[in-house]
């Protein structure tokens, strides 16, 4: 026979289930715009009747009825598309990293008239001693003109000198930014290991199954791994005991309560190396910002000279460029003035007919022993872009570029002149490798449309796997955010059989009572 209390039992698990339900959705709509929280739901079973567990066997129906139960609190979550997010959220973050460190090339390197900019550049500098050697060259013996040329020629050095230190500005401020992501990158692994330890202590104290975890301690650690996975690529596998096991490219760098960390190294060569604490070797990954970094401040183009190096065109590859012009250009001048002269007033000429020898016009700036903050320019020293100058000679004699005082001769000043030509200047310059020929100017246009190509390609990426990663994100937002409208609704349908159980609940308080108080009390 039924039990007589039955119904309000089924009624009181309906009402405190409903009631949950509320409480729940309330839950949700309070948090649909708190980061990285995920929408919540109860899992309401029905209450099966279980008769072996009385004494006596009973027919099923005798107890059925019992109503409703709560099975627990999950997450509305889709692994898969988890996985997607942050797969596409480490590709977009590589794209717009390597995109900026371009970007802040490009600003360090943009020359006048380029990219619709205007200021002057290393261009503008060759352009003024182009047109100050050819007058020069149209009256050689005029000191005046010969001393604008020394003018114009170090305007040139200091030109190069300033892009060289706008280059060292652009890879010290990348490379701190690097050391900042590395250490964000390090801590968000040991609070990521905090959570591990703390989810697992939660599932051992409460008993919860994999279906039903501390909700809360979950969205931290979800939303930590996201941010993760825009540093490095991110392979997450989820444990029985409720923590998550981590890998980057294979290696481990979260298990349980224990993280690995990455330690930045800056090589004597200038390139930085990323390794893991745990093993000693190189950080190996195929995505994220802190692949650009490394890809970006490490890049010396295609014809790689040392090993930290790596084949994208980054910071190295153009500092290649503007000291190879510098180089080049210093290399080429001291070879257009004869330094030797004889009775005649002709240059001196070795056996061989060539030349014997030139004047010194550009070296290397570099500080004077004993003499704090002086310098001195000397051709023993390698050339680039970061000390380039016009030779102590021709500091001290504004005329030194004059092939003699008070000779004419204008063969030398045109040579100079048409050094600095655009038209049929064929010079040779090498860098990382590669091989270009042709004027400074054609030079310097070759690696600025470089850059420019570089930047364009990368922000097309950056745009499009952004795009892509928000695309991933909106369709794990369908399943996991809050949606106001269907909490709303939720909230209005748990709301009215709230109502309806609670009538049920009447109708069963006045079905006892007729049970009670009336029943058997006909014909007294």
């Amino acid at each position: 026979m039924r039990p007589t209390f039955l119904g309000f039992e089924t009624c009181k698990r309906g009402l405190a289930t409903n009631q949950k339900v509320l409480d729940i959705v309330g839950q949700n709509l309070t948090n649909w715009d708190t980061p990285g929280y995920t929408r919540q739901r109860i899992d309401i079973v029905s209450v099966s009747l279980n008769s072996s567990a009385s004494r006596y066997a009973v027919q099923r129906t005798d107890l059925a009825g019992q109503g409703v139960d709560m099975a627990g609190v999950s997450q509305i979550r889709d692994p898969y598309l988890d996985r997607r997010f942050r797969a596409e959220y480490g590709d977009a973050s590589y794209q717009s990293q390597a995109n900026t460190i371009l970007g802040d090339l490009e600003a360090a390197l943009r020359e006048d008239g380029l990219n619709g900019t205007d200021g002057g550049g290393i261009q503008v500098a060759l352009s003024d001693l182009f047109s100050a050697c050819s007058k020069y060259a149209e009256n050689p013996a005029d000191e005046a003109l010969a001393n604008l040329v020394g003018v114009a020629a170090k305007n040139v050095t200091q030109t190069l000198r300033e892009l060289s230190s706008k280059l060292d500005g652009v890879e010290e401020q990348t490379k701190y930014d690097m050391e900042i992501s590395v250490k964000d990158y390090n801590d968000k692994l040991q609070k990521l290991a905090q959570l591990n330890k703390a989810i697992r202590d939660d599932v051992a104290a409460t008993a919860r199954n994999e279906y039903y975890g501390p909700n809360e301690l979950l969205d931290q650690r979800n939303l930590l791994l996201d941010e993760l996975s825009s540093y490095t690529d991110t392979d997450i596998k989820e444990e029985k005991d409720g923590t998550v096991t981590v890998k980057v490219n294979g290696h481990t760098v979260l298990a349980g309560e224990k993280a690995d960390e990455i330690n930045l190294r800056e090589n004597n060569d200038g390139t930085v190396t990323m390794s893991w604490n745990s093993t000693g070797k190189e950080m190996n990954s195929t995505t994220g910002s802190l692949k650009a970094y490394g890809d970006f401040v490490n890049g010396a183009g295609p014809n790689m000279s040392s090993k930290g190096e790596t084949l994208e065109r980054g910071i190295r590859y153009y500092r290649g460029k503007l000291d190879t012009l510098a180089r080049t250009f210093a290399t080429a001048m001291n070879q257009v003035v004869p330094s030797q002269v004889d009775a005649q007033g002709n240059p001196v000429r070795n056996p061989d007919g060539s030349i014997a020898g030139y004047k010194v016009l550009f070296g290397a700036r570099v500080p004077k022993e004993g003499a704090p903050g002086e310098y001195t320019t000397t051709i023993d020293f390698p050339i680039d872009a970061s000390n380039i100058a016009i030779s102590d000679d021709w500091v001290s004699d504004p005329t030194f570029v004059m092939f003699q005082k008070g000779n004419g001769d204008p063969t030398y000043a045109f040579d100079m002149r048409n050094l600095l030509s655009g038209e049929d200047a064929s010079i040779d310059f090498i860098s990382n490798g590669e091989k270009f020929t042709g004027s400074f100017q054609s030079y310097v246009n070759d690696y600025c449309n470089t850059l420019a190509a570089d930047v364009n390609y990368y922000t097309s990426r950056a745009k499009a796997t952004a795009t892509i990663a928000d695309e991933m994100l909106d369709r794990r937002d369908e399943v996991s955010a809050v949606n106001q409208d269907e909490e709303t609704q939720s909230m209005m349908i748990y709301n009215k059989a709230y109502q309806a159980i609670s009538r049920v609940l009447t109708t069963m308080d006045e079905a006892l009572d007729v049970l009670i108080n009336r029943t058997g009390m006909v014909g007294r």
